[in-house]
């Protein structure tokens, strides 16, 4: 007989079996076309996570009710314009402006955005924290798993998103509202030996970012939502870029004086752009000791505190990030690393 041919009740290469032929036509059987329709399933180094149930490294911890920081601050939308963003995950808008700066760097984030890369953060699924001090994730797209930079890909997005809602931020309230001066202070003396290079006295160097922090008042108000009452010279309100997440405000000393060396203030797009991009360093998520030389706090993070944390990374950074960062190709040059293919490990293991 034909050895290409194949009789009924023989199985073939997928394990199905073979069926006749409708005698004397071209049609099939009803049984016959139900197998032809079957999909194949796909072999198991194939199989993709995608599942929100799927269990994560983390999912098995709650978050504290009071969240990882105890600062006194409440958290209000911008009141003075039309804006709603009561509902959590509520899309943030783009507000409207006139500066051609700005929608110059509106235009440059999508003309960086890196398509294969939005495709990855956009479709992933969160596997788990790994480190919280380095800011290190797991995270799986299709059969793939990476270990990302959260800090870096946050502190992205927190700047787009600065750029985004440009001149109409939420505020989140201080109170009592901290002296300027001292917390510049706090920040120029932890500098150490920094400030020593600079041939300038810490007085001095306090004294000099006060007053062009205080000149610059209005400006930083009407734009960035960064209080600072000139009279008494105190904090009153910083900018809310995302309604579910707050900025740790231990690092405030820090912030308030890079607004003094760290900004271009004679050029206008250069000034918008670097006060931006400080306003998104402030944000980036993690411990005080990953940003200055201080010791951590003695007996270091509480359990619930970590848990705390890793419920942030979880629930409220990674999703925003899904529908606010658009990354650019530079992301990928030091903050991205696959670290293992499904098909590579199926074919390592079939081998033991």
């Amino acid at each position: 007989r034909d050895s290409g041919k194949r009789k009924a009740g023989d199985v073939d290469e997928d394990g199905d079996e073979v069926m006749d032929d409708a005698e004397g036509s071209g049609a099939s059987t009803p049984a016959s076309s139900s197998v032809q329709q079957r999909p194949k399933k796909p072999l198991p180094q194939h199989k993709v996570r995608t599942s929100a149930a799927d269990r994560t490294l983390d999912s098995m911890f709650a978050p504290t009710p009071s969240g990882s920081r105890s600062n006194p601050v409440d958290i209000e939308p911008s009141s003075n314009k039309a804006r709603s963003r009561s509902a959590v995950g509520e899309m943030v808008p783009e507000s409207q402006t006139t500066l051609v700066s700005i929608n110059d760097l509106r235009a440059e984030i999508k003309k960086k955005r890196h398509g294969g890369f939005s495709e990855i953060v956009e479709k992933h699924t969160f596997v788990g924290v790994v480190d919280l001090k380095l800011s290190l994730a797991l995270i799986q797209h299709s059969t793939k798993l990476y270990l990302v930079n959260y800090g870096s890909l946050a502190e992205e997005m927190f700047y787009q998103l600065g750029v985004r809602q440009f001149g109409n931020f939420g505020r989140i309230k201080l109170e009592p509202p901290p002296p300027l001066s001292h917390l510049i202070r706090l920040a120029v003396e932890a500098e150490g030996e920094r400030v020593k290079e600079s041939g300038m006295s810490v007085d001095k160097v306090v004294k000099t970012i006060t007053k062009l922090i205080l000149e610059r008042a209005e400006l930083l108000d009407e734009y960035f939502s960064i209080k600072v009452n000139q009279q008494t010279e105190e904090v009153e309100a910083l900018p809310c870029l995302l309604k579910e997440y707050t900025p740790n405000l231990d690092r405030l000393p820090q912030f308030l004086m890079r607004l003094g060396p760290e900004i271009d203030w004679m050029d206008e797009k250069g000034c918008f752009e670097t006060l931006l991009r400080e306003i998104a360093y402030f944000h980036r998520p993690g411990p005080l000791e990953s940003f200055i030389d201080v010791e951590p706090s003695e007996g270091g993070r509480s359990e619930a505190d970590e848990k705390a944390a890793k419920w942030e990374v979880e629930h409220v950074l990674f999703p925003a990030m899904r529908k606010y960062l658009s990354p650019p190709k530079s992301l990928l040059e030091g903050d991205v690393v696959q670290v293992a293919n499904l098909p590579d490990l199926y074919r390592i293991f079939e081998r033991c």
